[in-house]
């Protein structure tokens, strides 16, 4: 092993964190979880594979197996013991640290990740003998030390010369063939050696850092040259760009433009690109497989982009030895438009004329902001064109037009940005663009630059005035939000649990025949009476008099929203809708639905103590395990970190705790209202209250229907319990959550499975499905009167 400085252009002083190892990591943990994905959900499927491939490999003749798998065998002791050599000879201390530290990461995870692979495909039921091996065991190399050599040919892979690099792989590669011959391993854990390897040698290049990687200048003007491309100089070039650029001179004073990407560039921008691609709509762009690819895709972009507007020529598509790729281009003359404090009304009408060509042409740029353009003095081009999409969605189309817009309102003004716009676009360019004015459409550099919403707001505004929008909705660009991800975790937590009882419904079917139905009664009486004491909280919640019979009906009608949407959403919609139809401002009703949702949780607290102390002094309470006290202060830590760790982000800073200082003041305000008038504050409290106990009763008679002998203070610890626990679930009412929480619950008590999920059937059904049906009527009359 040896310092690649020489072949590769790459430098062992000082050390840098480069984004392509981070796209290694990314990608390495991916294909990790994919593996275990396949071999946890469809083990008996890879077990078939594995057995088919085994099958091809006892019909080898045993004498070739013998002598590759030895020789092999070998290769693998020796390769690492002369590579330590070589380091130590040389006093690479640190090198030889940071292979130390990616080997044993590399050990510690493939050692936890065996034993998932042994359960789920263990290798002894596919019923193939290991072979022997004149150098040692058929056990070795194992798959832990295969990943440890994966991790060092990762980790060192910045300090190899190339065809080094190549020799590790090959030498890895034969080493899992050889462990698929021996059926040693099982053929899956191959490829999750490779994952968990290439993941540890990421991870200790992605905190360590790893030498500068640059260039290979020679590679360059070779490959230059044997295109036919004479040239007397080659030097750096850079205007903005993260890919290294170079301009040439040919003997007869033509310039040239030369952009390089190699693997670093592919693998950084591959991430970034792919992310972009998965979270947006229509505005990602695509990710090319190969350096190769992503220049010939540039070519044509040039091609097409300068029959319509100013653009760089395409003269050659090159690779280069160490298989890198080159996009030749002519060289344009001329400084970056974000370079410049003064730009012209001309300057900025001339480049909107561009953009209106485009569109009319469906070509958008992919990152049209102000270092995307370059002014000399024969007026504006367009320059790199790497995420040009020559065939443009509207949602591509827009992006082009907001880009530009908020590129130019940083450098310009907001005015004349729009002014410049609207005098060159027509107004359905600018239709299409308005609901696009969002931080999530534009570059990273410009997003960084706007730094907050303001200037996008008066932007959008601006936009949307010239065209005569008067209401502006926003584009819904993002594939990936909070609360779609909040809503696929609930999803799965509801399908768990009706695969769970769907498995098992028939024993829970005959324990449900055996309810003692009278129950009933109480049970719906109580349900209904969960409303009046709602009712009676949000009236203590206001200063002002609301009618009590109104306030009922507005609660039962917004049961019927809370079915169908998560965290309550719906009805607390309608609940701010109806006080502000009463007088309130918006601020002020908000702060009222906050007082009851505040309410409610002191009364769970409230209700979690007195069962607990009362449930302790009688039976049984010791059959329920909860964290010892290290675990909860653990807990308490973690959620503080991790509540810092966001409060200190940008978003934090500017959204987030703005946000809660403004609403801890309307809760103070509205809180030293309610202390002045105790009618009210008891109101607000004692209505909550009533409302957790009702619903404890009602779970308790429904454990009475079926015969449960638990005790009412015991079923009360029980079910606040585990509805706080359930309620976490990002699900409408958290149905499922609550369900296998209150289930498990009384299969924790010692109540058989059948009898528990019909237990919380029998409750739920009443208690949460039911009222949907009056809370649809209430929900209609309440719009119908103008109540709402």
């Amino acid at each position: 092993m040896s310092s690649a400085a020489s072949e590769t252009g790459r430098s062992d002083v000082g050390l840098y964190r480069h984004p392509s190892d981070v796209a290694r990591l990314v990608f390495a943990l991916i294909a990790l979880g994919f593996l275990l994905l396949l071999a946890l959900l469809l083990d008996s499927q890879v077990s078939n594979v594995s057995a088919d491939i085994l099958a091809v490999v006892e019909a080898f003749p045993n004498a070739l197996v013998n002598g590759l798998v030895g020789l092999v065998q070998l290769l693998v002791t020796l390769v690492p013991v002369v590579a330590l050599v070589v380091l130590v000879r040389g006093r690479r201390w640190y090198l030889l640290l940071l292979l130390a530290l990616a080997s044993v990461v590399a050990a510690i995870a493939m050692s936890l990740l065996t034993g998932v692979i042994d359960e789920s495909v263990p290798l002894e039921q596919l019923g193939y003998d290991r072979v022997t091996s004149w150098f040692i065991g058929s056990q070795y190399p194992s798959s832990t030390y295969l990943a440890m050599l994966t991790a060092w040919l990762v980790t060192a892979g910045p300090w190899m010369m190339r065809s080094w690099r190549r020799t590790g792989w090959v030498l890895v590669v034969f080493a899992m063939v050889a462990q698929v011959l021996s059926a040693t391993e099982v053929p899956v854990r191959n490829l999750m050696m490779l994952a968990v390897g290439a993941a540890a040698g990421s991870l200790a290049l992605v905190v360590f850092g790893a030498p500068r990687r640059s260039v290979n200048l020679d590679s360059v003007r070779e490959a230059l040259v044997r295109s036919g491309i004479q040239i007397d100089r080659i030097e750096p070039h850079q205007h903005g760009s993260g890919t290294p650029r170079f301009a040439t001179s040919e003997p007869g004073g033509r310039r040239l433009f030369v952009r390089v990407i190699g693997r670093d560039q592919r693998d950084s921008a591959a991430l970034l690109r792919l992310w972009r691609s998965l979270s947006l709509k229509g505005v990602g762009g695509g990710v090319s497989a190969t350096p190769r690819r992503a220049v010939d895709h540039e070519a044509l972009a040039l091609g097409i982009f300068g029959a319509v507007v100013p653009t760089p020529g395409p003269v050659a598509v090159l690779g280069t030895a160490d298989e890198a790729a080159l996009m030749v281009s002519t060289y344009i003359t001329g400084d970056r438009l974000a370079d410049h404090s003064d730009v012209s009304d001309e300057t900025l009408r001339e480049l909107w004329s561009y953009v209106a060509a485009l569109q009319h042409r469906r070509l958008a740029h992919g990152n049209l902001d102000t270092t995307s353009i370059l002014v000399g003095t024969d007026g504006a081009t367009l320059v790199d064109l790497e995420h040009a999409n020559v065939d443009a969605s509207d949602a591509a189309l827009g992006a082009d037009v907001v880009e530009l817009l908020a590129s130019l309102a940083l450098l310009v003004g907001v005015d004349r940005a729009v002014d410049a716009a609207r005098a060159e676009l027509s107004d359905d360019v600018l239709e299409r663009a308005v609901p696009m004015i969002q931080s999530a459409v534009l570059s990273k550099q410009t997003r960084i630059a706007v730094e907050d919403n303001e200037l996008l707001d008066s932007l959008r505004d601006a936009t949307a005035a010239v065209v005569g929008i008067e209401k502006v909705e926003l584009a819904p660009v993002r594939r990936i939000t909070i609360g779609g991800a909040v809503s696929f975790v609930g999803s799965l937590v509801l399908l768990a649990y009706v695969f769970n009882l769907a498995a098992n419904w028939d024993q829970t079917w005959e324990a449900f025949k055996s309810a003692n139905l009278i129950y009933a009664i109480p049970i719906i009486l109580l349900m209904i009476s969960t409303y009046f004491s709602g009712a009676m909280s949000l009236l203590g919640a206001t200063t002002i008099d609301l009618i009590y019979t109104r306030t009922v009906a507005v609660m039962f009608g917004q049961s019927y929203l809370n079915r169908f949407t998560p965290a309550n959403a719906g009805g607390m919609a309608m609940r701010v809708r109806y006080l502000q139809l009463n007088g309130l401002e918006t601020a002020v009703a908000a702060s009222a639905i906050a007082l009851t949702s505040g309410a409610s949780g002191v009364a769970q607290v409230v209700t979690i103590v007195v069962f607990l102390i009362w449930g302790g002094s009688s039976d049984k309470l010791s059959d329920f395990e909860f964290p010892d006290m290290g675990s909860i202060v653990i807990i308490i830590l973690v959620i503080g970190a991790i509540a810092t760790l966001v409060l200190i982000t940008r978003f934090g800073r500017t959204v987030l705790r703005p946000w809660v200082a403004s609403a801890m003041s309307k809760i103070r305000d509205s809180i030293g209202d309610l202390m002045r008038r105790p009618t009210k504050l008891g109101q607000l409290f004692g209505g909550a209250l009533l409302g957790k106990l009702a619903n404890v009763i009602a779970f308790w008679a429904s454990m009475l229907a079926f015969g449960a002998d638990i005790s009412f203070p015991k079923a009360g610890a029980m079910y606040i319990i585990a509805t706080t626990i359930g309620s976490a679930v990002p699900t409408p009412g958290g149905v499922g959550g609550v369900e296998a929480a209150l289930t498990a619950a009384l299969i924790a008590y010692g109540i058989d499975n059948a009898t528990a999920a019909a237990i919380v059937l029998f409750f739920r059904t009443l208690t949460f499905w039911l009222p949907t049906i009056p809370g649809y009527g209430f929900f209609r009359y309440t719009q119908a009167k103008g109540i709402v």
